[in-house]
């Protein structure tokens, strides 16, 4: 193996960065909140999507009956059909406010049974991703979206998300994700070439690190002189200030 020794490249700043001032911390909680604000709904239909995926691949005929009971007419014969079929997967999720009476024409083998009693009850869908449950009301059925699958897919999913979100808008020479665009900050590398789109991913990957200090981590964005966190000296970045128009460098 090919003997390295310590360069001062990766510790240089480009001429065209020295000097620029650094995101304050209040700009980039603000900046982080914004983003988050904004990958919620997104996430939310990530994970819808990714729930009744699954459920075409492991369970294709309930999928069927699921997808059924947007067009059919409630309270008809097709629509209390697809309804009982749906009924064994209401059980196992263990839906608030499921009747006692579903549960049992389930366990006798009588979906048709169990399609009347449900035609009755109002369906609300939940994709609560805290995991909150709520009580359900009087002839009505919570549907928890989210256990449809396991929490650590249901993670993934929303892990996934953020990651293609903060990858993509510190990809090459955006630089700045929706919520540093709006508080006028922006992604830079030291040396001052554009991430690639690895380099980006990577970076995101470091928010793990700040997470795995149980937050202690963030106390750099006031003891470091750069305000540089985890992620940045990983991906060997600094977050600054976007200079006004025609003061920009490359």
């Amino acid at each position: 193996m090919t003997l390295r020794t310590l360069e001062q490249q990766p510790l240089t700043i480009h001429p065209d960065l020295r000097g620029r001032a650094v995101a304050s911390p209040v700009r980039r909680v603000l900046a982080f909140a914004i983003d988050a604000l904004l990958l919620f709904v997104p996430s939310l239909f990530v994970t819808l999507f990714a729930a009744l995926a699954l459920l075409a691949l492991t369970e294709p005929a309930t999928f069927r009956s699921v997808m059924a009971l947007r067009t059919a007419k409630p309270g008809s014969e097709e629509h209390i059909y697809h309804l009982g079929r749906v009924a064994p997967l209401l059980v196992r999720l263990r839906c608030e406010g499921l009747p006692r009476d579903v549960e049992v024409a389930v366990e006798d083998g009588d979906l048709d049974a169990a399609g009347r009693i449900l035609s009755g009850h109002l369906f609300v869908f939940s994709l609560n991703p805290g995991g909150t449950r709520e009580k359900a009301r009087d002839g009505s059925i919570r549907v928890e979206v989210g256990d449809l699958f396991p929490s650590l897919v249901r993670g993934a999913a929303f892990f996934g998300t953020a990651a293609a979100y903060f990858t993509f808008f510190a990809w090459g020479r955006r630089r700045s994700t929706l919520g540093k665009f709006v508080t006028r900050i922006e992604v830079r590398q030291l040396d001052g070439r554009p991430l690639t789109l690895w380099e980006s991913f990577e970076r995101f990957g470091g928010y793990l690190a700040s997470l795995g200090t149980l937050g202690i981590g963030l106390l750099d964005l006031w003891r470091d002189a750069n305000r540089r966190l985890a992620h940045d000296r990983m991906s060997n970045t600094a977050v600054l200030r976007i200079p006004p128009r025609g003061k920009r460098g490359r």
